[in-house]
């Protein structure tokens, strides 16, 4: 594996997706390019029971090939990156599996783009502020399975 960056290492470790894996444990993939966001998402995820952060990103281009290595159940993706735009990876990951589950966190739930997330396939939008939101809100799409869609961008009034 020389040449790959050391978290994709990490996780090509943990999980070779021509094996199932050994849990029935939903995994996560986490894509933010701010560590510190990462650092407290994986926080989040990793305190849950019965949830697993299978691989981090922290680019588009990087999100997409790791996605495509680990198949995760679920993909948190912040909106606002360099390079390719959260939306536009959600677009590219939708178009080869349109039942993805993923949810977009951002720390602004006013672009424009995001109006069109929830009816491209999006699962759920969540505001960084709402951070706490995101463990109940990944459960309720595990639960509810592919035909749920869930708005939560802003903190409740």
């Amino acid at each position: 594996m020389a040449g790959l960056p050391s978290w994709h290492q990490r996780v090509s470790q943990r999980h070779d997706p021509s094996r199932p894996r050994e849990s029935e444990v939903p995994s996560l993939l986490i894509v933010d390019d701010n560590a510190d966001i990462r650092g407290l998402v994986r926080s989040l995820l990793n305190e849950a029971d019965g949830l697993e952060v299978t691989g981090e990103a922290d680019n588009g281009q990087d999100a997409l090939r790791l996605w495509a290595d680990t198949q995760p159940d679920v993909v948190v993706l912040d909106q606002c990156m360099p390079g390719l735009s959260g939306m536009e990876v959600a677009e590219i990951i939708l178009g080869q599996r349109p039942g993805q589950t993923i949810v977009i966190f951002t720390a602004n739930a006013e672009a424009p783009e995001l109006r069109t997330a929830l009816t491209s396939g999006v699962r759920a939008v969540l505001t960084k502020e709402r951070a706490l939101s995101l463990v109940p809100t990944i459960r309720r799409l595990l639960q509810a399975g592919s035909g749920s869609r869930m708005a939560r961008p802003g903190p409740t009034r």
